[in-house]
């Protein structure tokens, strides 16, 4: 779990690119091999609209199980990116924290 108070391990520099993994409390995980956590307010994201009504998903395809769903309109801040065999799959997460993977098809960048 990220702290306040943890041990700092690293550090990242303005506009240096990272990849988000997950995403508890105002605090994101940068690396998936060794739990790093960076607090929210300092990584930009991008934002994007749902288009209709959409599946926030596990995992990356319509395999993985559904979360919920965010309704059409809602705005998500767009964390990862990944391709797979039925199309771009984006990590979203929402102003409630509802947080998981979403097809690209059903978002527009604003």
């Amino acid at each position: 779990q990220p702290l306040i108070n943890a041990p700092i391990v690293g550090k990242l520099y303005n506009n240096n690119p990272v990849q988000i993994f997950g995403y508890t409390h105002e605090w994101y995980m940068i690396n998936t091999t060794m739990d790093n956590w960076v607090n929210a307010k300092y990584i930009k994201t991008n934002m994007a609209q749902t288009t209709s009504n959409l599946n926030y998903r596990e995992g990356v395809g319509t395999n993985s199980k559904s979360l919920g769903v965010y309704e059409k309109g809602t705005k998500v801040r767009v964390l990862n990116k990944a391709e797979w065999t039925d199309g771009t799959w984006v990590l979203c997460l929402d102003s409630m924290d509802r947080f998981g993977w979403c097809s690209a098809k059903y978002l527009q960048m604003i």
